[in-house]
């Protein structure tokens, strides 16, 4: 009877840390089956390691179920699995805890006798499935729905060494109290341990939110400088169109006067051809604000002695926003012109632009200095002291259409691959 109870209570507790999760990281979507059934295999393994009624060893490999059905269900990073994972196995043992102690407490025996009772067990058992459901719940409403979840490694540790040193008491005063008392003090030290840890991951979820919010500032920083620097462009194209309408008319007076001359003019006609086409747009696109990115990047390059390869369908991209087609654009050419410029010599940048299949597909590939990291981190940038807050903030603007973002290096190779439905 004792271990049919157990399973179930192993059960309850994999649905239950499911649903405490669920709703604050995205669900994996692929390769389901092969993920259900390590998750039942795992179970499975649990179940034979209960027959050995090693307390230390269920308590383990308790845990490392919740650590495995969290990373195997969702998409979230390492300390917010362990983190949540921390707390999930808390509730658990808190919820154990004080149903054994309620039942001694309400029948007024010894924990010892409370657990070797056949009709208080039952009790006992539906006490901690009652108390999981709820603590759970409560737990679940206290730490609002976040898209994201930043904590150091070192908060991290510390809240593990606290949750193992709560266990340690526990685990002292279990045992010295078991055999003469029904428990009131651990019920209520267990209660205290319960609400810090409920404190502290609160105060870690303030924290991840604070750092949300000073990276969305830099974010804005950043996009604000993009605005101006594509203002002062517009404004130098603007003087230049300016200066050679000003001198438009002296160049037509000129050359009425060579043609009643009857002199040629065909030289000064070829000067005058030549600098009407500086004055025109090298790259013509439907998308007024892209044409604008599309040609100040090729200045650049020109300018740097950067050879730069454009495959580019002109098409509408009117689902997007100016703000975002500036936001990606820009903010990936610029990063790709920037990483460039750190070379000496085989400067290049190719950019492909194209729909296919109701998407809209960018990739933009740049030579670069050879990274030596063999791990990509999130956003990482090979230009120095660069964080990659500009390929972050692609990432946003292209969250908004339900896109997808791709980094991929080789060797003195980066890419960056945008895939955007039609809308």
């Amino acid at each position: 009877m004792q271990y049919f109870l157990d399973l179930l209570t192993m059960v309850i507790n994999v649905i239950l840390c499911v649903y405490f999760i669920y709703g604050k990281c995205p669900v994996r979507t692929g390769k389901a089956v092969q993920r259900i059934g390590l998750i039942s295999a795992a179970v499975a393994a649990k179940s034979l390691l209960m027959l050995f009624h090693i307390s230390p060893l269920n308590f383990i490999s308790g845990c490392a179920l919740i650590v495995l059905a969290i990373g195997l269900l969702f998409q979230c990073s390492k300390s917010f699995l362990l983190t949540y994972s921390a707390l999930f196995a808390m509730i658990t043992l808190s919820a154990d805890a004080f149903g054994v102690i309620i039942v001694s407490i309400f029948h007024q025996k010894t924990i010892d006798i409370t657990l070797g009772t056949t009709a208080l067990i039952w009790q006992h058992h539906l006490w901690n499935w009652l108390l999981q459901i709820i603590m759970t719940r409560i737990a679940k409403l206290l730490i609002q729905k976040k898209k994201s979840f930043q904590i150091h490694w070192h908060e991290i540790t510390f809240y593990i060494l606290l949750v193992l040193f709560e266990i340690g008491i526990f685990a002292y005063f279990s045992y010295s109290s078991q055999t003469n008392t029904s428990g009131f003090v651990m019920l209520i030290i267990m209660f205290g341990f319960l609400l810090l840890d409920l404190y502290l991951i609160y105060i870690f979820n303030r924290m991840s939110l604070m750092r949300e919010k000073e990276r969305q500032a830099d974010l804005m920083t950043q996009q604000e400088q993009l605005q101006l620097h594509m203002y002062r462009e517009l404004q130098k194209m603007y003087q230049t169109t300016c200066s050679a309408a000003h001198d438009i008319q002296r160049h037509v007076n000129a050359l009425k006067t060579l043609v009643k001359e009857k002199s040629n003019g065909d030289n000064y006609l070829a000067d005058l051809s030549e600098t009407a086409k500086k004055l025109q747009p090298r790259i013509k696109n439907q998308n007024e604000i892209l044409e604008i990115i599309l040609n100040t990047a090729a200045s650049r390059c020109e300018k740097e002695n950067i050879q730069l390869d454009m495959d580019i369908e002109d098409f509408s991209m009117s689902f997007m926003s100016d703000m975002d087609i500036t936001t990606i654009f820009s903010n990936l050419l610029d990063n790709a012109i920037d990483a460039c410029m750190e070379l000496e010599d085989e400067r290049r940048i190719e950019i492909v632009l194209c729909q296919k299949m109701g998407l809209t597909a960018l990739r933009i590939a740049n030579s670069c200095v050879s990274s030596n990291n063999a791990v990509l981190k999130k956003w990482h940038s090979t230009k120095k002291n660069h964080t990659g807050i500009g390929l972050n903030n692609v990432e946003k603007a292209v969250e908004k259409y339900e896109g997808v973002v791709s980094v991929k290096t080789a060797p003195k190779i980066f890419q960056v691959s945008v895939t955007l439905p039609d809308k």
